[in-house]
Order: structure tokens, then C-alpha cells, then sequence
């Protein structure tokens, strides 16, 4: 016959059922705090220590990944958990050389092992085409066309279309009127004083920036490969003298160049340009649209050579110097980089 505990026996029995309830909770989460925080057990030391992580990615992907002496049951892109310390990644796949990296990773890093390009073994170069001359060639940068020198004396370019399975193409040509001058055209001249040299691609690849030179005179041109009748002598334009150049997003029509020393922004379709916003520019580079690194060097006082390098953003009222020596015989430089949407 059953026998009803007493009220005491129910409130231990409670008071035990809610105790052992409490721990399970808090061991539950413990362990999810753990996991979540890449803790696990080092059977080496036999203590609890934090992981890294790493993450995998290729191109193509599905390749099989190695970590030391352990080939993932999974394969990219995928994740992994090791322990702290020196260790060497590798990647395979069948048909492509493997790609393999020895490094270092710290309790609580994730590093990210996901830029990997795996390249065919099988490179055979297959000829589709085949020219009389060829200068220089220069590939816009979508990969889509290519812009093919004959000579570096004569102002014609074939663009070819190199985005289909067959080539097509056109001849361009820069018009007489951006380079020639009346004095040239009433003398007696050879081709060979004038060379053309393409220096860069704007985004859009549309447009090519391009110097012509004669008699150690420099002109920067703009020159428009889809309508050449609307490219632009950007010195003689803005009757400027231009030492550097580099196209600013994917119109065409602006740019930044150096100028006497001084770097200044250039609009082709509004006719205007900027004031100078650094000076005694050595060299610069334009990272986005309007982010530039640059080097700088004053020599005013011969007994003193400043070297700098800094940073301008358009809108800034003066560039960032992040810095500077006097020692003549030290060169600087700077590079930029974007991560994620972040500069650095």
C-alpha cells in the first residue's frame, strides 16, 4: 500500500530535483561558453586551453585541406579549430598544383587562409592570334580588352575585344591635333621624335592614360578608346606642366596629378583644377578615389633633406604626415591596402 512521504522527505526530494536542475544549467552553459569560445582539451598537457581558428577558402573551391598530418573531412570552404602554435596548411585538388603555408596561430585568432588560387598544372598556351609588329600591349582591367602598340612612334592602336571566344578588334588613333603643333607640321620632322606610351587603364576600361613625347617635352593625354575624337591633351588643356598622373573612379574625367611639385586634382569636364594639396611630391598613390599615400622630399635647405610620407583624403584641410626624417641617404615609402571595406 502506498505511503505518502512526508513533507519533509518531498522538500529534500524538491530541494534536490532544483539543485541538481541548477547545475545542469550552469554545466550546460559552461560547456556552450567553451565551444563558443574555441576552449578544448589538450591531450598532449592535459589542460583546458583556448583554440584557434582558421578559416578556408579556394578557388576553385572543393579542395581537400590538410592540416599537419590531419587531411578535414570537409572541404573548402570550410573551418577548423588547432591548437596554439607553429602549423603548416595545405590545399589540393586534382588536376591543380597544391598550395601549401606554414604559420603561426595564437589562442583566440582566427586566421583567415581564404585568398588561395590554386593554379593548373596543365598550362599549354594555345596562339590565337598573330601581329606583324607589337610594341607593347596593355590589359584593361576587367580583363575584357587589350590595347596592342604597333610602335611607340606612331599614335595607332588596335583595341581588341578578348572577352568572347573570338577575337575582334578595331584600329584606333590618337587625333593629330592633341600632339602635333603648327611648328611641327611646317618643319621638317621623323616619326621617331615622337613616342607614345600608355601608362594605365581608368576602372571602366574605357579610357587610357597616356604620355606623348617630343624633344623631352611630356603631354599627358586622356584617351577615349571607344570615341578618340573625344580625348583630351590634358596639358595643353589646362596649360600645365604634368609629371605624374592617375585616373580617380571610372569617368575618365577626373584625375590626380602632380604638377611643379605640387598634386592637385584635375577635372576634365569642368575645366577646373584644384588647389595644391601637398607639395615637394616625389611620388603618390591613389587607393579608392580619393585616398592618397604619398612621399615627399624638400631640399630648400641643401644642408637639410626632409623626406616624408603621409596621407590626403579629399575634404581634408591638410594631409596627415605619418612621418618624417632629415637623413639624406633614407628613402621612404608607403603602401595602401583596403580589408573589408577599411583602409590601411
Amino acid at each position: 500500500m502506498y505511503k505518502q512521504p512526508s513533507k519533509r522527505t518531498q522538500r529534500i526530494r524538491l530541494i534536490a530535483l532544483y539543485s541538481f536542475m541548477t547545475v545542469s544549467v550552469i554545466a550546460i552553459v559552461t560547456v556552450l561558453i567553451l565551444v563558443v569560445s574555441n576552449y578544448g582539451f589538450n591531450r598532449e598537457t592535459g589542460t583546458l586551453e583556448q583554440r584557434g581558428l582558421v578559416q578556408f577558402a579556394s578557388i576553385p573551391s572543393s579542395a581537400k585541406v590538410e592540416v599537419d598530418v590531419t587531411t578535414l573531412s570537409s572541404r573548402t570552404s570550410t573551418k577548423y579549430s588547432v591548437e596554439p602554435g607553429e602549423h603548416t596548411f595545405t590545399m589540393s585538388k586534382d588536376g591543380y598544383e597544391p598550395w601549401s603555408l606554414k604559420t603561426s596561430v595564437n589562442a583566440g585568432n582566427l586566421v583567415w587562409l581564404n585568398y588561395v588560387r590554386l593554379v593548373p598544372k596543365d598550362r599549354s598556351v594555345q596562339v590565337i592570334n598573330t601581329y606583324d609588329a607589337m610594341a607593347a600591349s596593355f590589359a584593361s582591367p576587367d580583363s575584357r580588352s587589350l590595347l596592342l602598340q604597333p610602335s611607340i612612334n606612331r599614335p595607332s592602336f588596335r583595341l581588341v575585344d578578348i572577352s568572347g571566344d573570338t577575337l575582334s578588334g578595331k584600329e584606333i588613333q590618337i587625333p593629330d591635333a592633341l600632339y602635333s603643333t603648327a611648328a611641327s607640321n611646317d618643319e621638317a620632322t621623323t616619326p621617331e621624335e615622337d613616342t607614345f606610351t600608355v601608362e594605365s587603364w581608368d576602372e571602366s576600361g574605357r579610357y587610357a592614360l597616356m604620355w606623348h613625347t617630343k624633344a623631352d617635352v611630356k603631354s599627358l593625354i586622356v584617351f577615349d578608346t571607344q570615341d578618340p575624337a573625344k580625348s583630351v591633351n590634358v596639358t595643353r588643356e589646362f596649360s600645365i606642366p604634368v609629371t605624374q598622373a592617375k585616373f580617380s573612379g571610372r569617368s575618365g574625367n577626373i584625375l590626380y596629378v602632380v604638377s611643379d611639385g605640387n598634386l592637385r586634382k584635375v577635372d576634365i569636364s569642368g575645366g577646373t583644377i584644384s588647389r595644391s594639396f601637398v607639395s615637394d611630391i616625389e611620388s603618390f598613390s591613389l587607393h579608392g578615389a580619393n585616398t592618397i599615400t604619398y612621399t615627399s622630399r624638400n631640399d630648400d635647405d641643401q644642408a637639410k633633406i626632409v623626406r616624408t610620407v603621409g596621407v590626403y583624403r579629399e575634404g581634408d584641410v591638410s594631409p596627415t604626415v605619418l612621418r618624417t626624417i632629415n637623413d639624406k641617404d633614407i628613402s621612404l615609402s608607403i603602401a595602401s591596402s583596403s580589408y573589408y571595406n577599411t583602409t590601411y
